[in-house]
């Protein structure tokens, strides 16, 4: 009976780990753009401050595919007031990646880990590279757990792009997760397994030498009640009424003195 409820628990454990790790294959291994921070910054000045032209906006498009982050790279368009439309994959475009008038073979890259390198580009923004970066010690985008996007991507026809989720109006965030962060959230998911109830011992904190348990049975035996005690005691009225037996030996000692 043991062994049956033992496995019954390690079944039940199984399937919450396989359904709290599916659950988390909806959207942290495919995430979307949040509906409140989807928006990067065109560094159009040295203190990269935000104007009216220099939003990025990484919600969805109309009538274009939405942005999309997986294990291996970020698909869809994003759009740039004045410039248009910018492609993420060339698989998204309507010509491929074999078309060189559309940027050709192109992709922004992901790695589990949240690094995000390669290239972007829009027919009239020209090219967004997401790093590696060549004689600069700026930090590429780096997607950390809480999905918050941090670092800067470089067009030569605009200048840096900034990524920054404590600035607002600077903030793309996806519930994309990495790999790190989704193990995290599924074993702090699973239920700790409730320790089986063990029998109680009872150990003396104390070992008990000969004559403990000599003196423990010396008063356990009954206290022996001293003669002289007895004989000066004041009898109780239960003792000084005579028995059934002294009465009727006090009538056959009566009628034989008679006789």
């Amino acid at each position: 009976m043991q062994k049956f409820s033992n496995t019954i628990s390690a079944l039940t454990a199984l399937f919450l780990i396989f359904f709290l790790f599916s659950r988390a294959q909806a959207s942290e291994t495919i995430g979307s753009i949040d509906s409140d921070n989807y928006k990067s910054q065109i560094c159009e000045n040295e203190a990269c401050t935000m104007t009216s032209t220099s939003t990025i906006f990484w919600g969805n498009v109309a009538n274009k595919t939405k942005v999309v982050v997986n294990d291996s790279g970020i698909s869809g368009y994003i759009w740039i007031p004045s410039y248009g439309m910018v492609a993420l994959d060339c698989e998204d475009t309507s010509t491929g990646c074999t078309n060189s008038a559309q940027g050709g073979n192109f992709k922004v890259s992901n790695t589990p880990e949240g690094k995000l390198s390669g290239l972007a580009y829009g027919e009239f923004f020209g090219w967004i590279n997401f790093g590696p970066f060549k004689n600069s010690s700026a930090s590429q985008v780096v997607i950390n757990n809480k999905g918050e996007w941090n670092g800067y991507a470089w067009s030569a026809d605009h200048g840096w792009i900034k990524f920054d989720c404590s600035l607002p109006g600077y903030c793309v965030k996806t519930d994309w997760r990495p790999a790190i962060a989704r193990v995290k959230s599924v074993v702090m998911d699973v239920p700790a397994k409730s320790p089986e109830p063990q029998p109680q011992i009872q150990v003396s904190s104390k070992p008990q030498s000969i004559s403990d348990v000599m003196i423990a049975r010396m008063r356990s035996i009954p206290e022996k009640k001293d003669p002289q005690a007895l004989a000066t005691k004041t009898p109780t009225k239960a003792e000084s009424k005579p028995s059934k037996l002294a009465k009727l030996w006090a009538k056959l000692k009566a009628i034989f003195h008679k006789n």
